[in-house]
């Protein structure tokens, strides 16, 4: 499964790409501060998560794909089904990319890709209220704006406990 965007293209992770993956998130403050399940403290680590977890995908119920733009991986998204025929998504570019549009086209790619090849009906997402460029991008592809909702937060190696957050719940119908 290979999909192509109008800039970039969207393609299943392969345990080639942990090197990638950890260029997205290190030393990321965004990442750490609105993914926090992401940030990966070393190369090992990223190696282990891409092996273990985001190479294993199985095109049906879990969508790990990593976001290429002239042969480098810049992003990802992440999608698994919930109850029904939900996906929930959880997205993210590498900073260098970031306010160029490529997020809004690796989605674009993906939700026509799941019309065509799927029978899901929609997408969630749930963004923190401050990342505002994720509101932003979500609304652009369509995103619709369901509830506000307050959760705990991961504590994370810098983050030592985690705390509550304010989130914002968006879906994406797609028929």
């Amino acid at each position: 499964m290979i999909i192509q965007g109008n800039r970039c293209m969207v393609r299943p992770f392969n345990i080639c790409d942990s090197g990638a993956f950890y260029n997205m998130v290190k030393d990321d403050e965004l990442v750490e501060r609105f993914v926090p399940y992401a940030y990966q403290k070393d190369i090992e680590e990223a190696d282990d998560t891409v092996y273990n977890c985001y190479s294993k995908g199985d095109l049906k119920n879990d969508f790990y794909l990593m976001i290429e733009c002239e042969g480098e991986g810049v992003g990802c998204i992440i999608a698994t089904r919930t109850i029904g025929m939900c996906l929930d998504v959880s997205a993210l570019l590498a900073k260098e990319h970031r306010g160029k549009g490529l997020m809004t086209d690796a989605m674009l790619a993906f939700i026509k890709w799941l019309q065509t090849n799927t029978d899901y009906d929609e997408l969630e997402m749930k963004i923190n209220t401050e990342n505002e460029a994720s509101i932003r991008q979500i609304k652009k592809i369509g995103g619709v704006f369901i509830k506000t909702v307050m959760e705990n937060t991961l504590a994370t190696e810098h983050s030592k406990e985690g705390k509550q957050e304010k989130y914002e719940v968006y879906k994406v119908y797609l028929r």
